[in-house]
């Protein structure tokens, strides 16, 4: 054999090596996947109840401040932390995405014809000196936007015997703020579904906006009248 046929046998030997050791790392890596910052989600807390808006991992897209979009299969919002957790595929990890990289994300619930979009949003409350920065459910965006701040929040907690210990158990329960965000990016809290709040806040076009409730017979007791009742006063701007 040869010196220039063992060199192309070897060459060749190796170029496969290559391509295939390439195709198994694509495989523990979706190369769409590994563009996800962030670092390892460690955070435990012992409880009642759910640190998380949506137990179960489920499939969504996330899109980057660059502009970059990410199909991913497994995400969870934890509404505890206010933090987007992604399962690593390649390790089984859990990553809490770097939350400075995320512009938005979508949750694709079971029962949901439509993905939640959630937005990286920062704005100022109306009552508070500072602005805040949270994931917000985006229910509504036109000229005022509708957020929903899905959060959980510690409402206390036992004190339990575990082994010969005494052990603080929290109690996690959703807590559930939506904020209407003007043009000027001032928001106002809504806590309670009711009409006066409303009422309170638009002041000015208070009587305006109680005679086009009256005229759509709107009473505002869920999630969905309220965004009817923005969709109405935004079609009176």
């Amino acid at each position: 054999m040869s010196y220039r046929l063992i060199i192309c046998i070897i060459l060749l030997f190796s170029f496969n090596l290559a391509f295939a050791e390439n195709e198994k790392e694509n495989q523990l890596f979706p190369p769409a996947q590994v563009r996800l910052s962030g670092e390892v989600f460690s955070f435990t807390i012992y409880s009642d109840g759910s640190m998380y808006f949506y137990d179960d991992w489920v499939p969504g897209e996330v899109t980057l401040t660059t502009g970059e979009s990410i199909e991913v299969e497994k995400l969870r919002y934890n509404g505890f932390l206010d933090q987007l957790i992604w399962l690593n595929p390649a390790n089984f990890q859990q990553i809490q995405v770097d939350k400075q990289m995320v512009q938005t994300f979508t949750l694709k619930l079971p029962y949901y014809e439509e993905a939640l979009f959630f937005e990286n949003i920062t704005f100022k409350p109306w009552f508070e000196a500072n602005p805040i920065n949270i994931y917000g459910h985006v229910l509504y965006d036109g000229d005022i936007k509708l957020l929903a701040h899905r959060r959980v929040t510690k409402k206390g907690e036992v004190l339990e015997n575990v082994g010969n210990a005494l052990v603080a158990r929290a109690e996690l329960e959703p807590s559930l703020v939506f904020y209407i965000l003007m043009p000027d990016n001032q928001a106002h809290a809504v806590r309670r579904f009711n009409r006066r709040t409303i009422y309170r806040i638009f002041p000015e076009r208070a009587d305006k906006i109680r005679s086009e409730f009256r005229k759509e017979h709107l009473r505002i007791r869920n999630e969905n009248e309220l965004i009817k009742a923005i969709q109405i006063i935004d079609r009176l701007n």
